[in-house]
This record gives structure tokens, sequence and C-alpha cells, in this order.
């Protein structure tokens, strides 16, 4: 913060001008009191800087300056802290599902790899991750000891990960049950 003050100085009337990029709430957040304006640009519809042939730091802010003074920089909606915090939590919440269906898809190559008898693909459950299918899953003896762990291990994950989806639905709720426009 105190770096920002400095190079910011008691400049009145200071606007700046941002990428939606990584990170760039923690930087505004630094710098919203200390200047006039922070306008926040939509990366991919400044088309001079996305489709610029040389793309440094430098060439991007001075075009950046160029169009903020001209007004013509196209504005990513600036969510408002508490927003931001709720974007945070349904996003990790979908990180979690997607980690749980890359575990879910590991497991089913692992059971598609394997060479399995007749009788015990009769059995075999449609749902391999419904109380039948875990049971089925564990009920195998697969071919190598190390299917047989990495089948107990991605369960576990499984069963990890489901946990932490449900701590993040309760989160979820809670957010909704405060905010009704949420």
């Amino acid at each position: 913060m105190e770096e920002f003050q400095e190079f910011i100085g008691d400049k009145a009337g200071t606007r700046v001008v941002m990428e939606s990029c990584w990170n760039w709430s923690k930087t505004y957040e630094l710098i919203r009191d200390l200047v006039e304006e922070v306008t926040l640009a939509h990366p991919l519809k400044v088309k001079a800087i996305a489709s610029a042939k040389i793309k440094t730091d430098a060439i991007d802010s001075r075009t950046l300056t160029e169009l903020l003074m001209a007004n013509l920089i196209p504005q990513a909606h600036l969510r408002k802290a508490g927003n931001r915090v709720r974007q945070r939590v349904v996003r990790h919440r979908a990180f979690l599902v997607a980690m749980r269906t890359r575990v879910k898809c590991r497991m089913h190559d692992l059971v598609d790899s394997q060479i399995l008898s007749t009788e015990v693909l009769q059995i075999k459950p449609r749902n391999l991750f419904s109380k039948k299918g875990v049971k089925w899953l564990r009920s195998i003896q697969w071919g190598k000891e190390e299917d047989n762990r990495m089948i107990a291990s991605y369960l576990r994950l499984v069963d990890l990960i489901s946990e932490e989806i449900s701590a993040t639905n309760t989160m979820i709720d809670e957010i909704y049950r405060q905010d009704k426009d949420a």
C-alpha cells in the first residue's frame, strides 16, 4: 500500500486503468481510495492489446493509457467486494466438482483397462459411484496389487472431495440466505 501511495503521491484527479486479469481485485482494493477513478479494462475486448504483434507490459500500459484518455476503454464489470467473495466460493465449488470428476474418470480408465471375467462384468453396476458400485469396486480383486491400491486411493479421494463439496454447499447456502439478491 505504501508503495502505491508513494508512486501516486498527491496527484489530484488521478485516473487509473488496469486490465481485469489475475489478482486484479487485490490491486484495486489497494489503490481505489488513493485515486479519483479506477477503470477496469476488459482484456479480451481491448482489441488494440489483444491483436498486437509485439506484447510487452510497457506497450500494453501505454496503449491502455491512450485508450483511457480517449474514453475508449471497453470496461469489465467491477464487482463489489462482497460479490467477489461469493464468486470465489462458487468457483471453489466448481473447482472441487471438476476435481472429483477427474478422479472418477481416472477410476473409470483404470476399471476399463482391466481384463475382467464375464461373471464379474455381468454384475458390474452401471454407476460405479453408487453404494452398489462402490461395494462392487471394493469386492473385486484387481489384477495387480498396485491397481487395488489405486482403486482404494481413488475411492478415498472421491469421499474426501465429496465432503469438501458438501462443506462448500453449506457456505453457499449461508451466503444466499444472508443475501436474497445473490
